[in-house]
Protein backbone atom coordinates (compact mmCIF):
# COMPACT_ATOMS: atom_id res chain seq x y z
CA UNK A 1 0.00 0.00 0.00
CA UNK A 2 1.26 3.49 -0.86
CA UNK A 3 2.75 5.41 2.05
CA UNK A 4 2.97 9.25 2.26
CA UNK A 5 5.69 9.27 4.96
CA UNK A 6 8.76 11.38 4.10
CA UNK A 7 12.32 11.94 5.23
CA UNK A 8 13.97 15.36 5.62
CA UNK A 9 17.70 15.37 4.92
CA UNK A 10 17.52 11.59 5.40
CA UNK A 11 15.83 11.79 8.83
CA UNK A 12 12.38 10.46 9.76
CA UNK A 13 9.74 13.11 10.36
CA UNK A 14 7.89 11.41 13.27
CA UNK A 15 8.80 14.21 15.69
CA UNK A 16 9.69 16.88 13.15
CA UNK A 17 13.18 17.63 11.87
CA UNK A 18 15.58 20.45 12.78
CA UNK A 19 17.62 21.83 9.86
CA UNK A 20 20.43 24.42 9.76
CA UNK A 21 19.65 27.98 8.67
CA UNK A 22 20.25 29.05 5.06
CA UNK A 23 21.01 25.55 3.76
CA UNK A 24 19.43 23.40 1.04
CA UNK A 25 16.78 21.08 2.54
CA UNK A 26 15.81 17.81 0.82
CA UNK A 27 12.38 16.23 1.40
CA UNK A 28 12.00 12.72 -0.05
CA UNK A 29 9.18 10.20 -0.11
CA UNK A 30 10.41 7.35 2.11
CA UNK A 31 8.85 4.55 -0.01
CA UNK A 32 7.73 4.91 -3.63
CA UNK A 33 6.17 1.43 -3.88
CA UNK A 34 2.59 1.71 -5.13
CA UNK A 35 2.88 5.48 -5.60
CA UNK A 36 1.47 6.82 -8.87
CA UNK A 37 1.53 10.49 -7.91
CA UNK A 38 2.94 12.59 -5.07
CA UNK A 39 2.39 16.14 -3.97
CA UNK A 40 4.19 18.11 -1.25
CA UNK A 41 2.94 21.49 0.00
CA UNK A 42 3.85 23.92 2.77
CA UNK A 43 0.53 24.43 4.58
CA UNK A 44 1.49 26.92 7.32
CA UNK A 45 4.40 28.70 8.96
CA UNK A 46 5.36 30.71 12.02
CA UNK A 47 4.40 34.39 12.21
CA UNK A 48 7.60 35.51 10.50
CA UNK A 49 7.19 33.62 7.22
CA UNK A 50 4.53 32.73 4.63
CA UNK A 51 3.58 29.39 3.11
CA UNK A 52 3.19 31.04 -0.30
CA UNK A 53 6.84 32.16 -0.28
CA UNK A 54 8.04 28.73 0.83
CA UNK A 55 6.02 26.97 -1.91
CA UNK A 56 7.50 29.29 -4.52
CA UNK A 57 11.01 28.37 -3.39
CA UNK A 58 10.40 24.60 -3.64
CA UNK A 59 11.76 22.51 -6.52
CA UNK A 60 9.82 19.21 -6.90
CA UNK A 61 10.96 16.18 -8.92
CA UNK A 62 7.89 14.00 -9.58
CA UNK A 63 10.04 11.16 -10.96
CA UNK A 64 12.41 10.74 -7.98
CA UNK A 65 9.74 11.95 -5.52
CA UNK A 66 12.05 14.55 -4.00
CA UNK A 67 11.69 18.22 -3.15
CA UNK A 68 14.38 20.75 -2.32
CA UNK A 69 14.17 24.29 -0.97
CA UNK A 70 16.52 26.75 0.80
CA UNK A 71 15.97 26.83 4.55
CA UNK A 72 15.11 30.13 6.17
CA UNK A 73 17.22 32.39 8.34
CA UNK A 74 17.51 31.82 12.10
CA UNK A 75 14.19 30.78 13.62
CA UNK A 76 11.30 29.29 11.59
CA UNK A 77 8.59 26.60 11.82
CA UNK A 78 7.13 25.12 8.60
CA UNK A 79 4.31 22.55 8.35
CA UNK A 80 4.28 20.39 5.20
CA UNK A 81 1.65 17.99 3.88
CA UNK A 82 2.59 14.94 1.79
CA UNK A 83 -0.16 13.29 -0.33
CA UNK A 84 0.23 10.16 -2.48
CA UNK A 85 -2.13 9.06 -5.25
CA UNK A 86 -4.25 12.16 -4.79
CA UNK A 87 -5.38 10.94 -1.35
CA UNK A 88 -7.80 8.34 -2.77
CA UNK A 89 -7.59 4.54 -2.89
CA UNK A 90 -7.88 2.23 -5.90
CA UNK A 91 -11.67 2.48 -5.69
CA UNK A 92 -11.62 6.28 -5.81
CA UNK A 93 -12.57 6.70 -2.17
CA UNK A 94 -10.87 9.30 0.08
CA UNK A 95 -8.25 7.59 2.25
CA UNK A 96 -6.73 9.70 5.08
CA UNK A 97 -3.85 7.24 5.42
CA UNK A 98 -2.56 8.51 2.06
CA UNK A 99 -1.77 11.95 3.45
CA UNK A 100 0.42 13.08 6.36
CA UNK A 101 1.76 16.30 7.89
CA UNK A 102 5.17 16.98 9.46
CA UNK A 103 7.22 19.91 10.74
CA UNK A 104 10.60 21.29 9.63
CA UNK A 105 12.27 23.74 12.01
CA UNK A 106 15.19 26.17 12.07
CA UNK A 107 15.95 26.68 15.76
CA UNK A 108 15.94 30.06 17.48
CA UNK A 109 18.36 30.18 20.44
CA UNK A 110 18.13 26.38 20.61
CA UNK A 111 14.30 26.26 20.67
CA UNK A 112 11.61 25.51 18.09
CA UNK A 113 9.12 28.18 17.07
CA UNK A 114 5.42 27.35 16.67
CA UNK A 115 3.54 27.32 13.38
CA UNK A 116 -0.12 28.20 12.74
CA UNK A 117 -2.47 25.18 13.04
CA UNK A 118 0.36 23.02 14.40
CA UNK A 119 -0.76 19.91 16.33
CA UNK A 120 1.45 16.79 16.47
CA UNK A 121 3.84 17.64 13.61
CA UNK A 122 6.71 18.38 16.03
CA UNK A 123 6.01 15.61 18.53
CA UNK A 124 3.89 12.58 17.80
CA UNK A 125 3.39 11.95 21.54
CA UNK A 126 2.87 15.41 23.06
CA UNK A 127 2.22 17.72 20.12
CA UNK A 128 2.78 21.48 20.55
CA UNK A 129 2.92 21.23 24.37
CA UNK A 130 6.52 20.01 24.23
CA UNK A 131 7.96 23.20 22.74
CA UNK A 132 6.23 25.42 25.31
CA UNK A 133 7.33 23.16 28.14
CA UNK A 134 10.90 23.44 26.80
CA UNK A 135 10.67 27.23 27.20
CA UNK A 136 9.30 26.94 30.74
CA UNK A 137 12.03 24.48 31.76
CA UNK A 138 14.70 26.73 30.28
CA UNK A 139 13.35 29.74 32.16
CA UNK A 140 13.15 27.80 35.42
CA UNK A 141 16.76 26.71 35.03
CA UNK A 142 18.10 30.14 34.06
CA UNK A 143 16.20 32.49 36.37
CA UNK A 144 16.66 31.42 39.94
CA UNK A 145 13.79 32.01 42.40
CA UNK A 146 13.74 35.28 44.32
CA UNK A 147 12.55 34.66 47.86
CA UNK A 148 10.25 37.29 49.33
CA UNK A 149 7.98 37.24 52.37
CA UNK A 150 4.87 37.62 50.24
CA UNK A 151 5.61 35.20 47.39
CA UNK A 152 8.45 32.77 48.04
CA UNK A 153 10.07 30.81 45.20
CA UNK A 154 8.75 32.98 42.40
CA UNK A 155 10.74 32.98 39.18
CA UNK A 156 10.58 36.77 38.86
CA UNK A 157 8.86 39.26 41.13
CA UNK A 158 7.77 42.57 39.61
CA UNK A 159 7.71 45.49 42.01
CA UNK A 160 5.55 48.64 41.94
CA UNK A 161 7.89 50.20 39.37
CA UNK A 162 7.51 47.21 37.03
CA UNK A 163 11.08 46.07 37.74
CA UNK A 164 12.06 42.42 38.15
CA UNK A 165 14.91 41.06 40.28
CA UNK A 166 16.93 37.97 39.37
CA UNK A 167 19.74 36.14 41.10
CA UNK A 168 21.05 34.75 37.80
CA UNK A 169 20.42 35.28 34.11
CA UNK A 170 21.84 32.55 31.87
CA UNK A 171 21.07 33.39 28.25
CA UNK A 172 22.75 33.61 24.86
CA UNK A 173 21.25 37.08 24.35
CA UNK A 174 20.09 39.87 26.65
CA UNK A 175 17.95 42.36 24.75
CA UNK A 176 16.87 45.94 25.39
CA UNK A 177 14.22 47.43 23.09
CA UNK A 178 14.81 51.09 23.98
CA UNK A 179 17.97 51.45 21.86
CA UNK A 180 20.29 50.99 24.84
CA UNK A 181 21.00 48.21 27.31
CA UNK A 182 22.30 49.10 30.78
CA UNK A 183 24.12 46.66 33.05
CA UNK A 184 24.41 47.89 36.63
CA UNK A 185 25.22 46.49 40.07
CA UNK A 186 24.00 47.71 43.48
CA UNK A 187 22.18 50.58 41.82
CA UNK A 188 25.43 52.16 40.65
CA UNK A 189 26.03 53.34 37.09
CA UNK A 190 27.46 50.44 35.15
CA UNK A 191 27.90 49.65 31.46
CA UNK A 192 25.66 51.06 28.72
CA UNK A 193 25.57 49.35 25.31
CA UNK A 194 24.32 51.93 22.83
CA UNK A 195 22.65 50.09 19.95
CA UNK A 196 22.20 53.33 17.99
CA UNK A 197 26.00 53.69 17.83
CA UNK A 198 26.74 50.20 16.49
CA UNK A 199 27.04 48.61 19.91
CA UNK A 200 29.31 51.25 21.45
CA UNK A 201 30.09 50.30 25.07
CA UNK A 202 30.02 53.27 27.46
CA UNK A 203 31.42 52.86 30.96
CA UNK A 204 30.64 55.40 33.66
CA UNK A 205 33.44 54.13 35.90
CA UNK A 206 37.02 53.04 35.18
CA UNK A 207 37.41 49.63 33.58
CA UNK A 208 39.60 47.43 35.77
CA UNK A 209 41.39 44.61 33.98
CA UNK A 210 45.00 43.46 33.61
CA UNK A 211 44.65 43.78 29.85
CA UNK A 212 42.11 43.94 27.04
CA UNK A 213 42.24 42.57 23.50
CA UNK A 214 41.75 44.77 20.46
CA UNK A 215 39.24 43.78 17.79
CA UNK A 216 40.66 46.02 15.04
CA UNK A 217 43.96 47.66 14.11
CA UNK A 218 44.19 50.85 16.19
CA UNK A 219 46.60 53.67 15.18
CA UNK A 220 48.15 55.78 17.94
CA UNK A 221 50.17 59.02 17.61
CA UNK A 222 52.47 60.02 20.48
CA UNK A 223 55.11 62.63 21.26
CA UNK A 224 58.54 61.13 21.96
CA UNK A 225 60.37 62.20 25.15
CA UNK A 226 63.55 64.03 24.23
CA UNK A 227 65.94 61.43 25.64
CA UNK A 228 68.96 62.22 23.50
CA UNK A 229 72.72 62.18 23.30
CA UNK A 230 75.27 63.76 20.97
CA UNK A 231 79.01 63.68 20.42
CA UNK A 232 81.48 65.75 22.41
CA UNK A 233 83.37 68.27 20.29
CA UNK A 234 86.53 69.58 21.95
CA UNK A 235 85.10 68.50 25.30
CA UNK A 236 81.79 70.33 24.75
CA UNK A 237 78.39 68.87 23.88
CA UNK A 238 77.55 69.32 20.23
CA UNK A 239 73.80 69.38 20.98
CA UNK A 240 72.55 71.20 24.07
CA UNK A 241 69.14 72.19 25.49
CA UNK A 242 67.77 75.60 24.67
CA UNK A 243 64.55 77.42 25.46
CA UNK A 244 64.53 79.79 22.49
CA UNK A 245 60.91 80.46 23.30
CA UNK A 246 60.25 76.77 22.59
CA UNK A 247 60.65 74.40 25.57
CA UNK A 248 62.21 70.98 25.10
CA UNK A 249 64.20 72.07 22.07
CA UNK A 250 67.81 71.32 21.28
CA UNK A 251 70.22 72.84 18.84
CA UNK A 252 73.72 72.29 17.52
CA UNK A 253 76.73 74.43 16.98
CA UNK A 254 78.56 71.73 15.07
CA UNK A 255 78.00 68.96 12.55
CA UNK A 256 77.87 66.10 15.04
CA UNK A 257 75.05 63.51 14.96
CA UNK A 258 72.08 63.65 17.32
CA UNK A 259 70.50 60.42 18.57
CA UNK A 260 67.05 60.19 20.20
CA UNK A 261 65.85 56.89 21.67
CA UNK A 262 62.41 55.71 20.53
CA UNK A 263 60.77 53.87 23.43
CA UNK A 264 57.90 51.96 21.77
CA UNK A 265 55.47 49.28 23.05
CA UNK A 266 56.42 45.74 22.13
CA UNK A 267 54.39 44.21 19.28
CA UNK A 268 53.05 47.42 17.73
CA UNK A 269 53.70 48.27 14.09
CA UNK A 270 55.77 51.44 13.69
CA UNK A 271 54.22 53.38 10.81
CA UNK A 272 55.98 56.77 10.85
CA UNK A 273 58.46 58.96 12.70
CA UNK A 274 58.26 62.72 12.24
CA UNK A 275 60.90 65.28 13.32
CA UNK A 276 59.98 68.94 13.62
CA UNK A 277 63.02 71.10 12.92
CA UNK A 278 64.33 74.37 11.51
CA UNK A 279 67.66 75.07 9.83
CA UNK A 280 70.25 77.40 11.33
CA UNK A 281 70.67 81.02 10.22
CA UNK A 282 67.90 82.88 8.39
CA UNK A 283 66.56 83.52 4.91
CA UNK A 284 69.65 85.59 4.09
CA UNK A 285 71.71 82.41 4.18
CA UNK A 286 71.54 80.24 1.06
CA UNK A 287 70.53 76.60 1.19
CA UNK A 288 73.29 74.26 2.38
CA UNK A 289 75.09 71.90 0.08
CA UNK A 290 73.69 68.99 2.09
CA UNK A 291 70.36 69.40 3.95
CA UNK A 292 69.73 67.60 7.28
CA UNK A 293 69.12 63.86 7.06
CA UNK A 294 66.71 62.01 9.37
CA UNK A 295 67.26 58.24 9.79
CA UNK A 296 65.28 55.65 11.76
CA UNK A 297 67.50 52.81 13.02
CA UNK A 298 66.84 49.35 14.48
CA UNK A 299 69.74 47.99 16.54
CA UNK A 300 70.15 44.42 17.78
CA UNK A 301 70.84 44.71 21.51
CA UNK A 302 73.02 41.57 21.51
CA UNK A 303 75.17 42.06 18.39
CA UNK A 304 74.78 45.89 18.03
CA UNK A 305 74.16 45.30 14.30
CA UNK A 306 72.08 48.19 12.92
CA UNK A 307 69.35 48.09 10.29
CA UNK A 308 68.12 51.25 8.58
CA UNK A 309 64.32 51.35 8.61
CA UNK A 310 63.90 54.66 6.83
CA UNK A 311 65.83 57.77 5.81
CA UNK A 312 64.97 61.18 4.34
CA UNK A 313 66.92 64.34 3.52
CA UNK A 314 64.93 67.43 4.51
CA UNK A 315 63.02 68.40 1.31
CA UNK A 316 62.71 72.02 2.52
CA UNK A 317 66.50 72.33 2.40
CA UNK A 318 66.95 70.97 -1.13
CA UNK A 319 66.60 73.04 -4.33
CA UNK A 320 64.59 73.57 -6.44
CA UNK A 321 61.60 72.82 -4.15
CA UNK A 322 63.20 74.12 -0.96
CA UNK A 323 63.85 77.78 -0.16
CA UNK A 324 65.92 79.50 2.55
CA UNK A 325 62.71 80.95 4.04
CA UNK A 326 60.94 77.57 4.20
CA UNK A 327 64.04 75.82 5.54
CA UNK A 328 65.71 78.38 7.84
CA UNK A 329 62.81 80.54 9.08
CA UNK A 330 59.94 78.03 9.35
CA UNK A 331 59.67 75.00 11.64
CA UNK A 332 58.61 72.02 9.54
CA UNK A 333 58.30 68.22 9.72
CA UNK A 334 60.65 65.69 8.14
CA UNK A 335 59.03 62.24 7.94
CA UNK A 336 61.04 59.36 6.43
CA UNK A 337 59.10 56.40 4.98
CA UNK A 338 59.38 53.30 7.21
CA UNK A 339 60.23 50.02 5.50
CA UNK A 340 58.96 51.15 2.11
CA UNK A 341 55.59 52.17 3.57
CA UNK A 342 54.89 48.76 5.16
CA UNK A 343 56.07 49.82 8.61
CA UNK A 344 57.86 47.44 10.97
CA UNK A 345 56.68 45.42 13.97
CA UNK A 346 58.50 46.44 17.15
CA UNK A 347 60.47 43.81 19.06
CA UNK A 348 61.55 45.68 22.16
CA UNK A 349 62.76 42.45 23.79
CA UNK A 350 65.70 42.13 21.40
CA UNK A 351 65.98 45.44 19.57
CA UNK A 352 66.61 49.12 20.35
CA UNK A 353 65.11 51.82 18.14
CA UNK A 354 66.85 55.13 17.52
CA UNK A 355 66.25 58.31 15.58
CA UNK A 356 69.40 59.81 14.06
CA UNK A 357 69.47 63.46 12.97
CA UNK A 358 72.43 64.63 10.88
CA UNK A 359 72.62 68.46 10.62
CA UNK A 360 73.21 70.36 7.40
CA UNK A 361 76.76 70.19 6.10
CA UNK A 362 79.02 71.16 3.22
CA UNK A 363 79.16 74.51 1.44
CA UNK A 364 76.88 77.23 2.89
CA UNK A 365 76.04 75.12 5.97
CA UNK A 366 75.21 77.11 9.10
CA UNK A 367 75.34 76.04 12.75
CA UNK A 368 72.31 76.52 14.97
CA UNK A 369 69.79 74.02 13.63
CA UNK A 370 66.89 73.49 16.10
CA UNK A 371 64.95 70.27 16.74
CA UNK A 372 61.59 71.12 18.31
CA UNK A 373 60.21 67.65 18.90
CA UNK A 374 59.59 64.13 17.62
CA UNK A 375 56.33 62.28 17.17
CA UNK A 376 55.63 58.67 16.19
CA UNK A 377 52.58 56.92 14.79
CA UNK A 378 52.24 53.23 15.51
CA UNK A 379 49.41 50.71 15.20
CA UNK A 380 48.26 48.36 17.91
CA UNK A 381 47.38 45.30 15.83
CA UNK A 382 44.07 43.41 15.79
CA UNK A 383 44.20 40.67 18.42
CA UNK A 384 46.97 42.27 20.48
CA UNK A 385 46.47 42.79 24.19
CA UNK A 386 46.82 46.29 25.56
CA UNK A 387 48.36 46.10 29.01
CA UNK A 388 50.74 43.30 28.08
CA UNK A 389 53.39 45.51 26.48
Amino acid sequence: MANPQCTVNGLLTTNGVDVPALNLVTIQLADIAGVNSWSITCLSTDDGHSSAAINLSMSINSVTKTCTYPSTEQGSALIFESIVNGGVDANGRVDQSLRTRFGVYVLSSGLRLAAFDETTEGSSSFGWTKKFNDVIRLAAGSLLPTDTAATPDTVALRDASANCSFNLVNATQVYGDAGTLILAADGNSGITIDGALSGLIICGNPVKAPSYQLGIDTPVTRKVPMIWHGHLIAGALSWIPTNSGKPNCIFTNSGALLFIQLDLPNGVRLDSVSVKLKGGGSFVNPLPQFAPVVTVIEEDTATLVQNQLGQLMDPAGVAPGGTPTAYRDTAHNVTPVINGGAGTVIDSTAKTYLLQVEPESGTDSVAGMVVYGVSVTYTRLDGSEVGND
